[in-house]
C-alpha cells in the first residue's frame, strides 16, 4: 500500500481566507474560522433531533448524557446544528478494465466533543466544551492503482479506524493541556498507519486518500498522495490540500487542514 503509506497527515495554522502566498495551503497551515457564521442566522432552520434529522450515527455509540443535552439545546448555536450537508458523487472508470477508485460517505459517523473543534476554555454559546458533542460527517475519495483492493479496503475501514483514534484522544483525562489541532493530527496519522498495516494486497496495488470530516462549524481535511480537496467559496476555488508527489518530495510534504 505504498501510496497510502508514503506520506502522513500533519497539522498547521493559516488564515481561513488565505492571501496570495498561501492560497494553495502552506506546509504548515490549519485554518479555523467560525467568526463569519452568526448563530442567529440558523434559528428555526434546523432542529437537533426529529424525523428530518436523517439516519442515526452509523458507528458511534451516542452517549446518553450528550444526546439528552443535544435534544434540549435551542438551535441558536452553529455547533448544535444536526443536519448533514448535501452531497453528490460521480465516478468514471475511463479506459481502465475495472474501476479502481472508491469513495465513502458516512453521515454522523461520530459525535465529536466540542473541545476538539473549538479548543479548550469557557463554555461556547452556553455549551460545555468537554461534555457537548456535535455530529461529524465523513467524506473520502480513494484513487486506487494496480487494482481496486486497497481503495476498497480504505473505503470500508478508514473511517472506523479514525473513530477509534478519536475515541482514544477523547479518553484522555486532562483536557486543559491538550491542543485540539494536534489531536486531529495524531488521530489521522495513527489512522493512516493502522489501515496501511492492516491491508492485504499485492505490492503493485495502492491508493491515495483524501478525507474530510465535516462538522457544522469546521472542516478537517487530510490527504495522502495526489488526491485533492477543494472548497468552493462563491465562485472562487480554495485548495484545502497539498499533493504528495515523488518530484520535490520532502519530509514536510504531508498536510492536514482544519477550517
Amino acid at each position: 500500500m505504498d501510496a497510502l503509506g508514503a506520506a502522513l497527515p500533519r497539522l498547521a495554522l493559516a488564515d481561513a481566507d488565505p492571501g496570495p502566498d498561501d492560497a494553495c495551503g502552506s506546509p504548515c497551515s490549519v485554518a479555523s474560522d467560525c467568526s463569519s457564521v452568526a448563530s442567529a442566522d440558523f434559528e428555526g432552520l434546523f432542529s437537533p433531533s426529529g424525523a428530518d434529522a436523517g439516519p442515526p450515527s452509523l458507528l458511534s455509540d451516542d452517549l446518553p448524557a450528550a444526546a439528552a443535552e443535544a435534544a434540549t439545546v435551542p438551535c441558536r448555536s452553529v455547533f448544535a446544528l444536526d443536519s448533514p450537508p448535501l452531497w453528490g458523487l460521480q465516478s468514471v472508470c475511463g479506459r481502465r478494465p475495472e474501476m479502481e477508485d472508491a469513495a465513502a460517505v458516512v453521515p454522523r459517523f461520530h459525535r465529536v466533543p466540542l473541545w476538539m473543534v473549538a479548543g479548550n476554555g469557557a463554555a461556547v454559546d452556553g455549551l460545555d466544551r468537554a461534555s457537548f458533542r456535535l455530529p461529524a460527517h465523513f467524506f473520502a475519495v480513494y484513487d486506487g492503482h494496480g487494482g481496486a483492493e486497497v481503495a476498497d479496503y480504505c473505503r470500508d475501514k478508514l473511517h472506523t479506524a479514525l473513530v477509534q483514534e478519536l475515541r482514544a484522544a477523547e479518553g484522555r483525562d486532562d483536557l486543559s493541556s491538550l491542543d485540539s489541532r494536534k489531536q486531529w493530527e495524531k488521530a489521522f496519522v495513527d489512522c493512516f498507519c493502522r489501515v496501511d498495516a492492516e491491508v492485504e494486497a499485492p505490492d503493485t496495488a495502492g491508493s491515495t486518500a483524501v478525507a474530510a470530516v465535516v462538522c457544522s462549524s469546521h472542516i478537517i481535511v487530510s490527504n495522502c498522495g495526489d488526491s485533492r480537496a477543494v472548497l468552493c467559496r462563491g465562485k472562487a476555488p480554495l485548495p484545502l490540500s497539498l499533493d504528495h508527489k515523488a518530484l520535490g518530495y520532502h519530509h514536510n510534504s504531508s498536510h492536514l487542514l482544519m477550517t
